[in-house]
């Protein structure tokens, strides 16, 4: 990821548990997305992310508002951290595209 361009204070993978159940922002690289059908007919997105110190970060979007027709780059993503069946994941609330283009780590 972009080091540089991100500000230090915020939460990484390794910092998450700590955050249980409160809002925080992370920083993250675009890795994959899969959408999933509820039983009740709507959709839920599960989004892989990975911080700055290449720790994946998985996140959940129940409301679907994001347009999640992702292009590489770095998103800011806003949310709760929840603890379900033993995975740490960020509910997202908010998430936008901060940072376009290729991880420099792969060039």
């Amino acid at each position: 990821m972009l080091k540089e361009t991100i500000n230090d204070s915020e939460v990484v993978s390794r910092d998450m548990l700590s955050f249980l159940n409160k809002s925080i922002i992370m920083y993250g690289y675009y890795i994959s997305m899969k959408r999933s059908k509820t039983k009740q007919g709507n959709y839920v997105y599960f989004g892989t992310f990975e911080d700055r110190e290449g720790a994946i970060i998985d996140t959940v979007d129940f409301v679907g508002k994001y347009p999640w027709k992702f292009s590489r780059g770095v998103y800011r993503i806003a949310g709760i951290v929840r603890v379900e069946y033993g995975y740490i994941t960020l509910e997202i609330n908010e998430m936008e595209r901060v940072i376009e283009g290729e991880d420099i780590r792969y060039n």
